[in-house]
């Protein structure tokens, strides 16, 4: 009986690895953010381009965050703050402001993907330590040959710190 118990235990920790691996096997091994993205209604492509650009953009990896922008940029638009980021080197200018002052546990992490490499819809989540408070964003983001050329975010701001926001309204962003 002995025997028994300790084969059932073992089993039972090794699909506790198991499972744990496969939820974390992403991206080199690992992933960094909570991997509880709904992918029924996205192509599996869209999906790895999220699930990549997430990583870079948890990671603070300027250059691996805008590899993901086509140099064609059109435009990237906060809607709920009014602010549209026209082109390709006002976005990395953006992120390279910001991203060096996150710190480590500053994450953002796609919740549910719909679409496709022409369009989709990504809700995510972007954690307190990135901009004051946490946002629950939907971005509508529109691929050419497998680059964005155009990203939306609509949010609700009731999270989000005015004063933050008349601060980089301010400050040109």
């Amino acid at each position: 009986m002995k025997k028994f118990n300790l084969i059932a235990v073992m089993v039972y920790i090794a699909a506790i690895v198991l499972q744990t691996g496969a939820v974390f096997a992403q991206n080199n091994g690992y992933s960094i953010y909570p991997q509880i993205v709904d992918k029924s209604h996205a192509s599996k492509e869209v999906s790895t381009i999220f699930d990549s650009f997430f990583t870079a953009k948890s990671r603070h990896d300027i250059a691996g965050t805008m590899k993901y922008f086509s140099p064609n940029l059109v435009t990237y638009i906060d809607a709920t703050l009014g602010w549209p980021l026209d082109g390709y080197e006002t976005v990395k200018g953006v992120f390279t402001k910001y991203m060096p002052n996150w710190p480590e546990t500053g994450l953002s992490y796609p919740t549910r993907i719909i679409g496709g490499t022409g369009s989709a819809i990504v809700a995510f989540t972007d954690t307190p330590e990135l901009f004051g408070g946490e946002l629950r964003i939907l971005g509508a983001v529109d691929f050419k040959d497998g680059k964005i050329v155009r990203w939306v975010d609509y949010w609700d701001s009731r999270n989000f710190d005015d004063n933050l926001y008349k601060k980089n309204a301010n400050a040109g962003r």
